[in-house]
């Protein structure tokens, strides 16, 4: 896009606001009231403004083959694309389209400690819980991290799911070692009957929350 030195003999001088000069109101010339004129140096600064930022002055005329405007248009949009659904930081805030994706895996703490707060989901597998009482899960990682267990059980029909409580008087609790996450079911509780004994069924998952 050439500027405005480009078209006309007489026009103000460049200064630091209006860096290629400005349309100035020359009587006889047709450059209308100083009305125009004010309006014409908006429009036409916007528009530089805006290839300065996304794209190159070139100092040609724009074209409908060749556009410094239109190139810097599809620059911003593109930049916009890439904030919305790339997997990009911005000044320590990970960026993401409006649906979490699965590049996404862990939250960043801000504190003193400065953890990064993770999440691990575990199959528990094979689990006949009218007739075994107890099953080992293992988790794989330092029990000293690990924050909060949440433990998912389905019945066989999956009809119906629920949770192991960490206290006795509902159908069971866990407790967490070195290696397993270890789930007991209570004898007579909502889970020791028929509708928990299937076997080559997952009977549901053990969610962790860690940090590393």
């Amino acid at each position: 896009m050439k500027d405005i030195r480009s078209y006309l003999i007489n026009y103000n001088a460049a200064t630091s606001e209006y860096p290629s000069g400005s349309l100035k109101d020359n009587p006889g010339d047709n450059t209308g009231s100083q009305a125009t004129v004010d309006l014409f140096n908006d429009i036409l600064y916007a528009i530089i403004a805006f290839i300065l930022k996304y794209g190159t002055l070139s100092d040609t005329d724009e074209t409908v083959l060749a556009s410094d405007f239109v190139d810097a248009v599809e620059a911003a949009f593109s930049d916009l694309a890439v904030l919305l659904t790339g997997a990009q930081t911005v000044a320590g805030v990970k960026t993401f389209s409006s649906t979490i994706v699965g590049s996404i895996d862990s939250i960043k703490e801000t504190g003193s400690a400065g953890a990064t707060l993770r999440k691990k989901d575990i199959e528990i597998g094979d689990w006949d819980m009218d007739a075994t009482e107890i099953v080992n899960v293992t988790h794989g990682l330092t029990r000293s991290k690990i924050r909060n267990v949440h433990v998912h059980i389905r019945s066989d029909s999956d009809s119906s799911s629920g949770y192991d409580d960490t206290c006795l008087e509902r159908g069971g609790y866990y407790m967490v070692s070195d290696t397993y996450v270890t789930l007991r079911r209570t004898a007579s509780g909502a889970f020791d009957r028929a509708d928990y004994n299937a076997t080559s069924y997952n009977r549901g998952w053990v969610t962790i929350e860690y940090i590393d």
